[in-house]
């Protein structure tokens, strides 16, 4: 935790010397940073950081394949659904890091004592973790990093059937209002307004401009929960 130059003693060559020291050890470096450009840009001035010099030399992350980086506020932050710009922005960009340097992306959600769980957000940030191939998920409690924190076991299962058709399938599309993948015959979407999921039969190529008129129709739609279709 607080591995970004939001806060003042982190550096690149801080970041890197710890990162040095767990690979000597034969383990795996986890970091978490708001800010993904605070672990992995060369450029030494960034947004949100805290002082000043913090990568002169335009130095290179060494996380590498063996490592893992957080994703936190996932589709949720502090109880809140995330804004689809911000989201889709830092979900490219975290996707972006992950193609260059091979660590691994771990997404939590965020949330408050008002509000310790939400079925409806659970299921949502659980499928969009899916859809995008995140590389773990998890339902943040109030306290995630802390000592006081509860880690109940939240879980959403999926059909072997639609999990092969996943590691099969192609990549994600996405527009303001959606993001999508197939799935074998069908289409599973994203629904960013409503913040719910379909299962929508597709045996051929979607055009991006006919899903709102899919998602309308009753025939071969499905909604997806972490208990199954609907």
């Amino acid at each position: 935790d607080e591995a970004g130059y939001d806060f003042r003693a982190v550096t690149r060559e801080r970041q890197n010397m710890a990162v040095r020291i767990i690979h000597e050890l034969g383990l795996s470096a986890f970091m978490n940073a708001y800010f993904l450009d605070h672990l992995f840009s060369l450029e030494d001035n960034l947004p949100y950081a805290d002082g000043t010099a913090k990568n002169p030399d335009h130095l290179p992350p060494l996380l590498d394949r063996r490592d893992l980086f957080l994703l936190e506020s996932f589709q949720v932050r502090n109880g809140n659904y995330e804004s689809v710009s911000e989201s889709q922005a830092r979900l490219k960009l975290a996707l972006k890091y992950r193609r260059r340097y091979g660590a691994h992306i771990f997404a939590t959600t965020t949330t408050t004592e008002r509000e310790p769980f939400s079925a409806e957000k659970f299921n949502y940030a659980w499928w969009s973790a899916l859809l995008y191939g995140l590389d773990g998920f998890g339902w943040g409690e109030p306290n995630f990093s802390a000592r006081s924190n509860a880690l109940p076991d939240h879980q959403c299962t999926l059909e072997g059937t639609m999990l092969r058709a996943f590691e099969h399938s192609s990549t994600v599309g996405s527009d303001n209002k959606h993001f999508w993948r197939k799935a074998g015959n069908y289409l599973i979407v994203g629904d960013t307004t409503t913040h719910s999921v379909h299962r929508i039969r597709s045996d051929g190529f979607v055009e991006p401009k006919e899903i709102d008129t899919l998602l309308t129709s009753p025939l071969g739609r499905s909604l997806l929960t972490c208990g199954g279709g609907a």
